[in-house]
């Protein structure tokens, strides 16, 4: 192997593991968004890929007084938010996004397409889009 090579070989080997590490701080401290359209909820939480929840594919809707989060899978969970992937004995596997100070502790719980999506209430203007559509 030619001294160029190796050269090139070595400087990816130092850059690709700084690269990831730049990328998972920046996504770590981004925040959750949630969007919404005519036809979707689509919704990002740090360190989980984008999700989407078809208004045709809702197959319920309900409120949720009490949600104990259960552990944490895959996201984040801090002073501001709590968000990404969970499990609990509950619902099982389920996409969490909820500000923490909320005063109000009801949650929004929707099922498509046998995912489970949570979020409270903060987020609330979001999901009134759902009736005004439906």
């Amino acid at each position: 192997m030619s001294k160029k090579n190796n050269i090139l070989i070595s400087i990816f080997i130092l850059f690709f593991p700084f690269m990831i590490i730049v990328f998972t701080i920046v996504d770590f401290q981004s925040e959750p968004v949630v969007n919404y359209d005519n036809e979707k909820i689509s919704m990002k939480a740090p360190l989980c890929s984008e999700e989407s929840i078809y208004y045709s594919d809702i197959s319920e809707i309900k409120y949720i007084n009490d949600l104990d989060y259960g552990e944490k899978i895959k996201g984040v969970f801090n002073k501001n938010y709590t968000a990404g992937w969970f499990n609990n004995a509950e619902y099982g596997d389920y996409y969490l996004i909820s500000c923490n100070d909320v005063e109000d502790s009801r949650y929004l719980y929707i099922k498509s397409n046998d995912k489970i999506f949570i979020f409270n209430l903060k987020t609330n203007e979001v999901f009134s889009k759902i009736k005004q559509l439906k």
